[in-house]
Parts: structure tokens; sequence; C-alpha cells
């Protein structure tokens, strides 16, 4: 047995970059036990394989090492703060190690999980295993595509779980194959997705393709004048598309129905287009940062504040709204009466807003709920400090703006800005729309045999015209084949439904992704991201993946999430912190974030794998990290859970 003076662990591609041409090694004093279990924060060297460099070097401070006793079993040593504080490994014994995880990648032809330790001298290899955790690698190779064996589906790689029905997810692969170009954007995005119970969808993409879709963006918003022209189609097809809806509801007939079908689906091309701004302009900004001198602990604060919205979202604005009535409630200016009008008056406004996609409306029992939680706080300093928190934010992005002096950075973060402001807008159409087609929906229905408008979720457009065209359709039929179902765009831009042992394959992945199989170690303990909101926090880990989840939190804990939308927000109030598998900087879980100023990790791409119901983690929004303190496999809650300890927030 390794008695080791050193020891850590290793992967051969660096687990959340998934760049394949980076390894990541952590270094800890003593024994691995001690990093493995998260007991101690350690050293990280990041190294590139070729050509081999070290390309960035992390040194914490360790005040204790586990060792091991010299009559059996281990004990914690403290270190001296001159000691603690060394780095734990030189340049050259980590260029030696890094000669050694390649040699072991090599060997076994797939990515590397690696426990290594070092004594006398030597280094050791004390455990390898594969690296379950990585997406799935295109590569050339003579001209032909190649997949590194791992935990993949294929060439596709999923990209947004949602509530989204199939009626909508159907139209809105269409949409983003044939319509991007309507905003500007000269590049399709190719889509296949996976339809649970009419509404869960899964939406998968092609790294190849979306490596060209993203570059498109990006030069769809590359100066000024195109990000305005972005806006301005964003705002014209969101007219279009509502004027559409209120012909379809006031006369609804084939000719209207088609016509609405057309500027929904047009604009679905926008739906995913503001993400990708967030995620692949978040990635060049974060670049062109460094390459300015900005250190990588600097730049995840300098994001969030230069790509702040100067326009309030109208989740924002909804806050604001019911802070108004809490304070006149607070001065006695209304009485219980006037209340319920200005409640009601706030749900014309923003009752809309938690809708999404398949969502229900904020109702009058729900605003009052809500400002009664407002009523626990001082409203009125609350109003001022949302108002004055929101001006120096925006205050702060000019400062730093005036300090870089660089175009291209402003241009990037204006596009993040408005991308953010985009994603917010077009969100609210859709919650707008979807809660406007229901009783459209719901004739069809009736026409189709069915009395719940819903049922139209597991039919397409198409299929309703049909209907409305009186051709015998049985919904009841339809939504018996299609309880799960997938789609996927084709060649010639059409639309076909995956065969059953396809659709089987990412049912599987997905279970795997979601948690509910596990091919992770028990030992894997830590989770990286990147910070859309800075601060630290310690609780029970919630895995809340849709609505059927809500109940499950209590106030403090941590939301943990494939990624988050507007009905998710009552939750997020009461959350301590939020963690998401996917999202970019403008992502509806990094905007709350920033709005209620709680700690958030953003594009972890795994947290809803690793972590469980019930652990107890550590949220390091200051470092992206989320550390598993205690695993708890079969938490119960009781009275006294809920509880957390504020470590830092900022």
């Amino acid at each position: 047995m390794v008695n080791s003076e050193r020891s850590g662990i290793a992967f051969s591609v660096h687990p959340v970059t998934e760049d394949y041409n980076q390894l990541i090694i952590e270094a800890g004093f003593g024994l691995g036990e001690a990093i493995v279990s998260g007991s101690v924060t350690p050293d990280s060297y990041v190294v590139e394989k070729e050509p081999r460099r070290i390309i960035d070097v992390n040194v914490n401070f360790q005040n204790r090492a586990l060792y091991r006793k010299a009559g059996g079993g281990n004990t914690w040593i403290d270190l001296p703060e001159a000691e603690g504080s060394k780095q734990i490994l030189t340049e050259k014994e980590i260029n030696e190690l890094s000669g050694i995880i390649v040699g072991i990648e090599n060997h076994y032809k797939f990515p590397c999980d690696i426990e290594w330790a070092f004594e006398s001298g030597k280094f050791y290899i004390v455990q390898s295993r594969p690296i379950t955790t990585l997406q799935p690698k295109v590569e050339k190779k003579e001209g032909k595509e190649e997949k590194q064996p791992e935990i993949s589906i294929g060439d596709w790689k999923l990209i947004i779980t949602r509530n989204m029905s199939f009626w909508h997810q159907y139209l809105s692969s269409v949409g983003h194959s044939l319509n991007t170009k309507d905003f500007g954007v000269k590049a399709k995005n190719i889509q296949l997705s996976i339809t649970v119970n009419g509404t869960e969808t899964h939406l998968f993409a092609k790294p190849e393709n979306m490596k060209e879709y993203s570059a498109a963006i990006l030069e769809a918003v590359s100066s000024e004048v195109k990000i305005k022209t972005l806006k301005n189609k964003y705002k014209k097809f969101a007219k279009e598309l509502l004027d559409s809806l209120k012909k379809c509801d006031k006369n609804l007939n084939v000719k209207t129905w088609n016509d609405f079908v057309k500027n929904y689906t047009r604009f679905c091309a926008g739906l995913f287009l503001t993400s990708v701004i967030g995620r692949a302009g978040l990635e060049k900004l974060m670049q062109k940062l460094k390459e300015k001198g900005y250190k990588d602990e600097e730049i995840p604060e300098v994001v969030s504040i230069i790509t702040y919205p100067s326009l309030h979202t109208p989740l924002f604005d909804s806050q604001l709204g019911l802070l108004e009535i809490g304070a006149l409630v607070q001065k006695k200016k209304i009485n219980q009466k006037t209340i319920k009008k200005h409640l009601e008056k706030w749900l014309e406004n923003f009752g809309f807003i938690p809708v999404n996609f398949c969502e229900e409306p904020w109702s009058l029992k729900d605003a009052q709920k809500q400002l009664s939680d407002f009523l626990k706080k001082d409203c009125a300093k609350e109003l001022t400090y949302s108002k004055k928190s929101h001006k120096d934010r925006v205050s702060n992005a000019k400062k730093i703006f005036k300090e870089i002096k660089d175009e291209e950075i402003s241009i990037l973060a204006k596009a993040l800005a408005e991308g953010t402001y985009l994603n917010e807008f077009r969100k609210n159409v859709f919650s707008r729309v979807s809660l406007g087609y229901r009783k459209i929906f719901s004739k069809i229905a009736k026409k189709g045999g069915s009395s719940n408008w819903r049922d139209c979720f597991f039919l397409t457009a198409t299929e309703m015209t049909e209907v409305l065209a009186g051709q015998k359709t049985k919904i009841k039929d339809l939504m018996d084949k299609r309880q799960s179902v997938g789609i996927v765009v084709n060649d010639e831009d059409k639309i076909e439904f995956l065969k059953d042992e396809e659709e089987k394959s990412f049912k599987e992945y997905l279970d795997l992704l979601h948690g509910k199989k596990s091919e992770i170690s028990k030992e894997t303990k830590i989770v990286k991201g990147f910070t859309a909101n800075k601060g630290k926090i310690t609780g029970i880990a919630r895995i809340i993946l849709n609505s059927a989840d809500f109940h499950k939190i209590a106030q403090g804990e941590i939301l943990v999430t494939t990624m988050t939308s507007v009905d998710f927000v009552p939750i997020m109030d009461k959350a301590g912190a939020f963690v998401t598998n996917e999202g970019g900087i403008t992502s509806h879980a990094a905007i709350v974030s920033r709005e209620m100023n709680k700690p958030c990790i953003i594009g972890t791409q795994n947290a809803t794998q690793v972590i469980k119901d019930g652990d107890m983690v550590e949220v390091d929004a200051e470092r992206g990290i989320v550390k598993i303190l205690e695993r708890s496999p079969e938490y119960s809650r009781g009275a006294d859970n809920g509880v957390v300890r504020i470590l830092e927030k900022k």
C-alpha cells in the first residue's frame, strides 16, 4: 500500500470544458482520501497535451492533511501556514505526471479518471476508470467522422430539457430548420427531440451543426447595427404572431389557423437563438477578457456586470409591482378591498408570466401568496434597494467599458445584454400566445372527440388542420400512440418520426443523465460550472426536473435542475442557490439569480446526475464549484429540515 506524501486525482480530458486536448490534475498533501471525500480543496493544474505545456495553475491553501499512522489507521495532521500555502507539485512533476496520464489514455483508448499517489520520488497510479460524464466527441479522420467511445447518444448532444408540448416542438423543429434566415442568421439548427407524456421534451443537437449555427449567430450580432436589427425582428415577428392569434381566436377556420401556425413556426426560430448568444457569446467574451489581462477568478464577475441588461425584464417588473403594492399596504394607504383591485390589475399585466408553454397563469390566490411573502419584509426599503441595485449595475457596466476601451468586447457584451433581454421578451410572447390559444385548442379538441384542450398537445398542427377541415380524427388514438414520441429533421428539412429502438436508446440515455440510472462513481463529489452570480452557501440539494417536483423544496434549500424557466420563479424565491446542467449568461437561471442576488452556477452539464436528492452540498459560486459534503441516498425531509448555513453571500 502506498503511504502517500502527496496524492490526487486527474482527468485525461478536462471534464468541464470537455476539451480533448486538455487534461487536469488535482493535488493535495497526504492521502488521496482527503481529496476524494471533499475534505480539502486541492491545487489544480490544467495541461495542454499537444504541444505539451501547463496553461493554468491554481494553488489553494491546505490547512491539514490526512496521513497513515505507524500503528495502522489514518490521522489528520495540521499543516503550518508556510507548508499549506506551497504549490503541491512542481512544474517538472506536473509534466511527468501528465505524461503518465496521456500514456494511460492512449493505452485504454478512452478518456480516463485517474487516482494517483506520490511517495519517495515516484508516482503511483492507484486507480483508473473511464470518464462517464463527457458528451460525444466528433472528429474527422480520413474524411469520415469517428465518435469517442463513452456514454453518449451517437452524434447527438442534449441541449435542453423543458416542459414543452409535442405540438410546439414539432413546429419549433421546422422553424429552426427553415426560418432562422428570417432572423438574419445564415445557418440552420437541426434538432432531434423526445417528448414524454405530451409535454416533457428533451432536445438534442449535433455538435458540428451547433458550431456552424453558433458562428452564424455571432456574426448576426457582430455590430451595434446588427444587434438593433435583430431586436427589431423579434418585435416585428412577435406582433405579427399575436395579431394572427387574435384573428384566429375571433374567426377560427383553416385559413386563420394556418396563418397562425406559419407565424408561430417562424417565431420559434428565435427560441434557441438567444440561448446560443448566451453560450457562444459568453465563451468568446471570456477569452477576450483573458487576452485583455483579466484573471480567471475576476472574469465571471466582470461578465456578470457588463452583460447586465439596462431594460428591466417582465419578471423584474412584476416583482417591483408587488413591492409597490406591499409598500402601500404597510403605509396603510390601501385597505383589503383595494388590495384585491390592485392585485387584479397586477395580474392583467403580469399574470401570464409563468405560463411559458404548458403551465397555468398566476391566479389571484397566487398573487396574494406572493404579496404575503413580500409583506414579511420592509417593502419600501426592498423597492428602493432593487431599483438602486439595478441602476448601480448599469452604472458599473459603463465604468468597466471605459476602463477596457475595446470595441469588440463592448459589442460582445451588448449582444449578451440584449440577448438576455430578448430571451425574456420572447418567453413572455410565448407565454401570452400559449395562454391565448387554449380556447382555440378546446374547439379543435371537441371536433376530434375530446373534452380537454391539452389533448391537442399530442397532435401536429397539420393534424389539427385536418380536424378543422372536417376529417374524422380520433385524438385519443393518437394520444395512446404518442405517450413517448421522437422526431428529427432530415436533410430535406422534413420531420421524421424515430423508430421504436432509436427512441428507446435516447430514453435510456436520459434516465442516466437525470440520475434515474447512475454510472457516476459514489466518490464523485465535485461538480463544476460557470458562475452566473457570486456567493457561497451550504444546504440540502433538491433535484427539481419539472413542476411535479416543486413541492419538494423548502425554504433555503439548493435548487438543482437541468434548466429553469418562468414557472420555476416561486420556488427560486424559496431556494438558497441555483445549480443547472444547462444554460449560459442569458439563461433564465442566470437572469433571475442576478435579480434575486442569489448564488448561481450554470452549465455544469451533469449536476442532476452527480448530486442526489437530499445531499448536503456547498455551492461556491465564487469559484463555480458545487461540493457534496454529505451523501443522503434516502433523505426524507422532516420539520427541522431545510435549514441552511450562509457562509458568504455578496
